[in-house]
């Protein structure tokens, strides 16, 4: 599998969501897990042994460009990854629940059916009921995060608390944003920016 590099990064018209996900053509992220196309097995990239690597403008083989790209996991495949060996920690636990929750929102942001049945609907629930206990309150980034979750739930009001908890100038456009949504009900992921 391969990752692509990019000659220049920049957030020049990236869109950064409620949920804490930022979504910039010009700087890509990357999976830090995924599952390889041929035997199906999820692996934590930094633990993939490095086979080869190039420099930008150098002729690549043809294998290596039919190579495919790493990808970032189903939602079914995070639940999978989170109750298996891979789960060793918090960390890893908190970047499984928190890439279901986008995964799910990144339905709302492509405007395709958010929560298919009731089977999803427990599994959005119960993903957001556990992200909740492991946000960092130390964590001001992971507070908002924490409030978005809440309003999500379309707990307004614990939204709000936590969102006029946080005492720093250069987020109180951030909170105006939430404090809107809160008061017209909105438990969809919005755009910050």
């Amino acid at each position: 599998m391969k990752k692509p590099g990019w000659l220049s990064g920049n957030t020049f018209g990236a869109k950064i969501y409620s949920d804490g996900k930022q979504v910039a053509e010009m700087l890509p992220n990357f999976p830090q897990i995924t599952k390889c196309k041929k035997c199906n097995n999820i692996f934590w990239v930094k633990d993939a042994k490095v086979i080869g690597e190039f420099e930008w403008g150098n002729k690549i083989s043809q294998e290596w460009e039919a190579a495919p790209e790493l990808g970032f996991l189903s939602i079914e495949d995070y639940h999978f990854a989170l109750n298996s060996v891979l789960t060793i920690d918090k960390n890893h636990e908190l970047y499984f629940r928190k890439n279901i929750w986008w995964s799910f929102n990144d339905r709302q942001r492509n405007d395709l059916s958010f929560l298919n049945n009731d089977e999803e609907r427990q599994q959005w629930f119960e993903n957001l009921k556990k992200l909740c206990e492991l946000f960092d309150e130390n964590n001001t980034e992971q507070q908002i995060m924490k409030a978005e979750v809440y309003r999500n739930l379309g707990r307004f009001d614990e939204c709000k608390i936590i969102i006029n908890s946080i005492s720093i100038p250069e987020l109180d456009w951030i909170k105006e944003k939430y404090i809107k949504a809160c008061d017209e009900q909105n438990q969809n992921v919005i755009q910050l920016n």
